[in-house]
């Protein structure tokens, strides 16, 4: 997950560094900060897409 705006680190490394990865998906977040505090928008996506990705790797055994 990458914020659009991310004054930190473009957000196209996040999605080279993606790509990288085997089985990846890449998640843009709304947003400008590098580490999302608690009380931004993008943190409930944030944790959502967290959700999703825990629920799906629960849900693939044999899977590292």
């Amino acid at each position: 997950m990458h914020t659009r705006g991310d004054l930190l680190c473009p957000l196209q490394e996040g999605r080279d560094l993606a790509a990288a990865i085997p089985n990846a998906r890449f998640v843009v977040l709304q947003g400008r900060n590098h580490v999302i505090p608690e009380d931004d928008p993008a943190a409930d996506r944030f944790f959502e897409e967290l959700r999703l990705s825990w629920a799906h790797r629960a849900a693939s055994p044999g899977r590292p």
